[in-house]
Formats: C-alpha cells, sequence, structure tokens
C-alpha cells in the first residue's frame, strides 16, 4: 500500500493493483476478461475441437469471440474530458491481452 501511495511500485505492479481494483466494478477490463474468456470456454466445451475437424467449412471456435471496444473517453483530447492516465491503462490493457 506504502508503495503505491508513494508511487514507487514497478510498472508491472501497477497494472496487476489496476487490474485487482477494476474486477470490484463493471469496468473495461472486467468487459475485456469476460470476453476473452468466452473464448476459452467455447474451446472448453467437450467435442467441440471433433465437431470443427468433422465441419471443415466452419470456423474454428476461437473465431466466434470477436471484441470491439467502444471507450468513451479514449484517445479524447484532455480539454475536452479525455484523460491520458486513462488512455495510458487501456493501451496497457490491449497490449496485455493482445495474443488474443
Amino acid at each position: 500500500y506504502d508503495a503505491f501511495i508513494r508511487d514507487t511500485l514497478s510498472s508491472e505492479s501497477v497494472f496487476e493493483v489496476r487490474m485487482w481494483a477494476s474486477f470490484r466494478t463493471q469496468s473495461v477490463a472486467k468487459t475485456v476478461v469476460g470476453a476473452l474468456q468466452y473464448q476459452m470456454a467455447l474451446c472448453a466445451v467437450p467435442r467441440i475441437h471433433e465437431y470443427y475437424q468433422n465441419h471443415p467449412g466452419k470456423k474454428s471456435p476461437e473465431d466466434h469471440a470477436e471484441l470491439l471496444i467502444a471507450h468513451q473517453t479514449f484517445g479524447k483530447d484532455p480539454r475536452k474530458g479525455g484523460s491520458p492516465v486513462n488512455d495510458s491503462a487501456m493501451i496497457s490493457l490491449l497490449r496485455r491481452y493482445q495474443d488474443f
């Protein structure tokens, strides 16, 4: 707590604290992670891979989840209500999950 308050945490630790806090509200991070878990849940359904092997014209389960983010203030000019801190947090979130 003291390191967070004094702003002496590593960038990775700051990200983890932000993620911890974001899961306590309905935040963009919670929505992003939930959408990505939907994709993982599809892949965990028994026999789903067998189904796709038997239907080669169908898309794989990984292709059934797509995430589009329309964040109201992302990239907005700070003089018009934008927040560079929020933009930075959003970029960190997108980088963290870029491979999904």
